[in-house]
């Protein structure tokens, strides 16, 4: 199994134990949240969330640091998960234009506008950051995000070669339908 595919299978399966309706799962979440845009050496109690179960290297342990972290904001007063598989960073925010449309154009212009950031993000610091504010409108709307893919997505991003492909693939959800995906399979 190549680390990419490790990292999505950890993240899937902490997800998993953070969806449960317990108090151990609860104060995870919260932990996570005070973890975010924190760098993983500064978080050491979330180390049994982030850590166990997983012989990651610095790079994964980033990604998968910061895609939990993440995920525990989104995840915040929600009554279920977060997470939907399939559901790519570019298209959750293309999801989320369509159900801010009817509202206000200029809504749709600032998603637009984080998504460009999250995209031309110089490291995964800068992505970090930028992705944040757009989990935090993801949650305000209850548009869930395919977590482990989006580690899996963070992970390359911390390889310079791999950026553009990853840009390219976020664009191309983005960018691909105006039909909220339930629409698009239906015909």
């Amino acid at each position: 199994m190549s680390t990419r595919d490790e990292i999505g299978a950890f993240v899937a399966r902490q997800i998993a134990e953070l969806d449960k309706d317990e108090p151990y799962a609860r104060a995870s979440l919260a932990k996570l949240r005070r973890a975010v845009g924190k760098e993983p050496s500064e978080t050491p109690d979330v180390w049994g969330i982030t850590l166990s179960g997983g012989r990651f290297g610095d790079n994964a342990l980033v990604a998968v640091h910061t895609a939990l972290s993440l995920y525990a904001v989104h995840r915040q007063s929600k009554p279920r998960s977060m997470h939907r598989e399939g559901q790519s960073l570019g298209k959750a925010a293309r999801t989320l234009i369509l159900k801010e449309k009817s509202k206000n154009r200029d809504n749709e212009d600032a998603i637009t506008r984080r998504f460009n950031a999250i995209a031309s993000a110089g490291d995964l610091a800068e992505l970090s950051r930028h992705a944040l504010g757009l989990v935090q409108l993801l949650r305000s709307e209850d548009v869930e995000m395919d977590y482990p893919r989006f580690a899996q997505a963070l992970y390359g991003f911390t390889y310079a070669e791999a950026r553009s492909g990853i840009r390219l693939n976020w664009g191309r959800d983005f960018y691909s339908s105006d039909k909220p995906e339930e629409e698009q399979q239906d015909g």
